[in-house]
């Protein structure tokens, strides 16, 4: 492993740096360099120092005599830091010397002005994009120092967890954008406190739980299992409730809570598919189409949509409550077939309008939108996508129309026409 630091022409005094490792330890080492305990508590094999020429003569010298002469030191030069330009050249070596060793630790205690904040920003972005290895990021906290002692005592501390804010800021905007929690999953099982710690046993379970019903009802909700969705959020909903703990352990998650209630817990119905639960399910599945599309999830709206309409005709009008069965799906799909056979000849308007022609004429766009979409534009007169966008659009705002079986229904309907093949 390399550790990263800089240096300044600060004259740095001595201090013994104290080090509390993962496993409750605690270390100390008395220099005037910070990056000197850093090395030898973190056990680095190399250095590499980032600075300025005059900042390397006047401290260069003096680092390596306090650092064992098996450890390697290189000098990574850099501007001053003057302006925006030199800025970004110095974003550049920290990310050429990040990408030299298959891990690396970052020391920002001799940082000059904003370097730590732009070493900082670089390894994360590195880490993120790259997958460099960080494992450590740390700074001695001079200003805590304790002075009653000579050489005063000043905490080194471990700003690792810093660095998954940037993991968090993603996780939260692919959540926000696309109610996707599965990056929110992954940083939560990072967070969770690790296994040599038993007294933490019953929060790192609470963790693994919640991040599992994370992923769960985010899997789901791409797949488009729309039963298994309305039943994963209803798991989730149970775990949101007792989240507290989690939150108070992990504040980027205690900052995304309500987001994630906000995304989720609408979608909860247990026991979706028991007779029972019809209607409750019907108005669920149609929310999520809607979701579907205010999340520009097209195909999948699409295809829900599509779904829906036959689960509704089931049961508004054929007074089924069985939506899985494959019988009853057929005979709805069948009865819309001839609803629609009806509708294209012109014959239904003259014999039931209203409810009848209104849902004809939605399951016609909707088949079409279908066979669009899952024949791929590899036909003649395919819709340009921002036409097939519109034509979902019109879809879902149909069947938003259409009354949910607790509501006043129309009674069954008398099918005109020839029979019609499903589409």
């Amino acid at each position: 492993m390399k550790l990263l630091t800089f240096l300044g022409t600060t004259n740095y005094q001595p201090a013994t740096y104290v080090w509390r490792s993962p496993d409750g330890r605690q270390y100390e080492h008395a220099t005037r360099y910070a990056p000197a305990a850093a090395c030898r508590f973190l056990r680095a094999d190399g250095i590499i120092v980032l600075a300025t020429s005059e900042a390397c003569a006047v401290h260069l010298a003096g680092l390596r005599q306090e650092v064992d002469p098996a450890v390697d030191i290189s000098v990574e030069p850099i501007p001053g830091g003057a302006n925006e330009q030199e800025l970004w050249q110095i974003f550049g070596a920290v990310a050429r010397c990040a990408r030299q060793a298959p891990s690396v630790a970052l020391d920002i205690t001799h940082g000059f002005r904003s370097l730590p904040v732009i070493a900082l920003l670089a390894v994360a972005f590195l880490r993120a994009v790259h997958r460099v290895e960080v494992e450590r990021v740390v700074y001695g906290a001079l200003q805590a120092c304790d002075t009653s002692v000579s050489p005063p005592r000043a905490p080194l501390f471990d700003l690792t967890p810093m660095l998954s804010l940037l993991e968090w800021a993603i996780a939260a905007d692919r959540l926000i954008r696309s109610g996707d929690a599965r990056d929110m999953a992954a940083c939560l099982r990072g967070a969770a406190p690790p296994w040599p710690q038993p007294q933490l046993f019953p929060l790192r379970s609470k963790i693994t739980r919640l991040s599992t019903k994370l992923d769960e009802v985010s899997n789901d909700l791409r797949l488009i299992r729309a039963y298994d969705t309305l039943e994963a959020a209803e798991r989730l909903s149970r775990e949101l409730a007792e989240a507290e703990q989690c939150a108070a352990s992990v504040p980027p998650f205690a900052e995304l809570l309500a987001e994630v209630r906000a995304t989720f817990t609408g979608h909860a119905l247990a026991k979706p598919a028991a007779p029972e639960n019809v209607a409750a399910c019907l108005e669920r599945q149609r929310a999520l189409i809607r979701w579907y599309l205010s999340h520009q999830y097209y195909v999948e709206a699409a295809t829900l949509a599509r779904e829906w309409v036959v689960s509704w005709w089931a049961v508004a009008q054929q007074g089924k409550a069985d939506l899985l069965s494959r019988d009853t799906r057929d005979a709805a799909e069948h009865a819309l077939g001839e609803l629609h056979a009806a509708n294209k000849c012109g014959c239904l308007a003259e014999r039931a309008s209203g409810l009848p022609e209104q849902v004809a004429r939605l399951w016609s766009r909707i088949i079409d939108v279908r066979n669009d979409i899952d024949h791929a534009e590899m036909r003649r007169g395919a819709l340009a996508p921002s036409k097939l966008i519109e034509r979902i659009e019109q879809c879902v705002g149909e069947i938003e129309k259409l009354p949910l079986p607790h509501q006043p229904v129309a009674g069954p309907v008398q099918m005109p026409g020839p029979d019609a093949p499903v589409r």
